[in-house]
């Protein structure tokens, strides 16, 4: 129901701003305090909507809005890092299948259940948000921030002998490679800024290091 809620609030910014670009210029000009009053919409004449009046009202009700969204998105943020981390813990404590391909080459099913999971969240948190969401960005930065710290919390579990340490070596390498795809269709199915692709590639880049 967060993401719902954060997903109708961006759907309905967007909307109002394409629609009535002076909208986004008030919300990008006007300070707090100039929407602590909401504006009349018959004030000049009392019988005859005036645009200018109708446009503070329109912008009064996206600066409402967008501070309902920014506590809903911030629980919503809360609640991504909770699942996650209970996820991906199931996942590093559970068993993986062991596989040697026909050049010996030694992995095991951790790469495919850990992106298993961290699909199913980036999937359902990419379909109900819109493709510009700084949610959005925030949402996949904590996985991978996540996915990151539970690899650096379990990686010394993996390294027992030879043949686990081959088949980590291996899986972590695997791991990388995903998660470059993963990225890389984020970006071309979304329509980020430079900044958020910028802070994304960071994120990746520390989730790799």
């Amino acid at each position: 129901q967060l993401l719902d809620l954060v997903a109708w609030i961006e759907f309905f910014r967007e909307t109002v701003e394409e629609m009535f670009p002076a909208v986004a210029e008030l919300h990008a000009t006007q300070k707090a305090a100039d929407f602590e009053t909401k504006p009349d919409l018959f004030a000049s004449s009392g019988k005859e909507v005036d645009m200018d009046t109708a446009t503070d009202n329109l912008a009064w009700v996206n600066n409402m809005l967008w501070e309902v969204h920014r506590l809903a998105q911030e629980e919503f943020l809360v609640r991504t890092r909770t699942q996650s981390e209970e996820w991906l813990q199931s996942v590093y404590e559970g068993d993986h299948s062991k596989y040697q391909s026909k050049d010996g080459r030694l992995t095991t099913s951790l790469c495919e259940d850990v992106f298993s999971v961290a699909a199913v969240q980036l999937t359902t948190i990419r379909e109900r948000l819109s493709k510009k969401s700084d949610a959005l960005v925030m949402a996949i930065c904590l996985v991978f921030s996540m996915m990151r710290s539970k690899q650096i919390h379990a990686r010394n579990g993996f390294l027992q002998d030879l043949e686990t340490c081959c088949a980590a070596s291996n899986d972590f390498s695997r791991m990388s490679e995903k998660c470059e795809e993963v990225l890389q269709d984020l970006f071309d199915e979304c329509e980020f800024t430079e900044d958020a692709i910028a802070t994304l590639e960071a994120s990746s880049n520390e989730l790799l290091s």
